[in-house]
């Protein structure tokens, strides 16, 4: 995973930068950092990717991307999944909290895809069914190394 400081034009809040990956509505993929703030009201921790994608107050967010070095300005309505590694750690921390459940999922625009959901909710909400009926615009599917957050929106189906 690539991370660091940065800091945006005409900004003074410095910031820590993750490596993704955006496939989009019309099938093309843009790879770049995203920018992540360094700490939330939320909690005493850096800025998860999920919470920014899940940002009700966020439609286009920032991306750098390489080699070019330009920014760009992505709207995050016109994005099918983000493609990014799976952070040291998280297992640990988010394992007791729920079941993991394997599961395949087909976008618009893609193959089907396979992988593994949290379901960190209680008992008797613990279904796919309910994970997918979360008021979250992006949720994560999780491959070995590496995770997909996908947008609702571009899902046609899930199945077990």
């Amino acid at each position: 995973m690539k991370g660091g400081l940065k800091q945006m034009e005409g900004q003074k809040i410095p910031k820590n930068s993750r490596m993704v990956t955006f496939t989009l509505s019309d099938g093309s993929r843009v790879a770049g950092d995203v920018f992540l703030h360094l700490f939330t009201f939320r909690h005493d921790s850096s800025q998860r990717l999920d919470e920014l994608l899940n940002d009700d107050n966020t439609c286009f967010i920032p991306v750098k991307r390489d080699p070019e070095g330009s920014v760009i300005l992505l709207n995050l309505n016109h994005v099918v999944f983000v493609e990014a590694e799976r952070q040291a750690g998280f297992d640990d921390l988010m394992s007791p909290l729920g079941r993991w459940h394997t599961i395949s999922v087909k976008t618009i625009g893609q193959e089907m895809i396979r992988g593994e959901i949290l379901i960190d909710l209680p008992n008797e909400k613990g279904r796919a069914q309910d994970f997918f009926n979360q008021p979250v615009n992006f949720s994560p599917l999780f491959q070995g190394e590496r995770v997909l957050y996908l947008n609702h929106n571009y899902i046609l189906y899930a199945m077990d």
